[in-house]
């Protein structure tokens, strides 16, 4: 399933969010990641975590070090964040993010 959706930020910025299921990294282009996130469940329910500098609440989650795969980015992210391992593990989708500014 792939799903497209448009989205103005609150500066004017436009942005194009594609979803789709895959059950690998493997076709995620390196270059154009950044960061990665995380869904993570503790005892049937999802964990958030608090962002003090943005003053909201979101995924878990963050910046890929040099050298680091997406997985070992979403593990060290994970424990950092929630001081909380991960037991089981499963790629859900891909999240691919494009903005245009005008």
């Amino acid at each position: 399933m792939s799903i497209i959706a448009k989205y103005r930020g609150k500066k004017g910025v436009d942005y194009i969010f594609e979803y789709l299921d895959v059950d690998s990294f493997e076709n995620l282009e390196k270059t154009k990641c950044t960061q990665v996130y995380a869904v993570c469940f503790c005892e049937g329910k999802m964990i958030i975590v608090f962002n003090g500098h943005n003053i909201t609440w979101g995924l878990i989650g963050g910046t890929i070090e040099k050298g680091e795969s997406f997985e070992e980015t979403l593990k060290r992210e994970i424990q950092e964040e929630s001081v909380m391992c991960t037991h089981i593990w499963r790629f859900l989708l891909q999240w691919r993010n494009e903005h245009t500014y005008g």
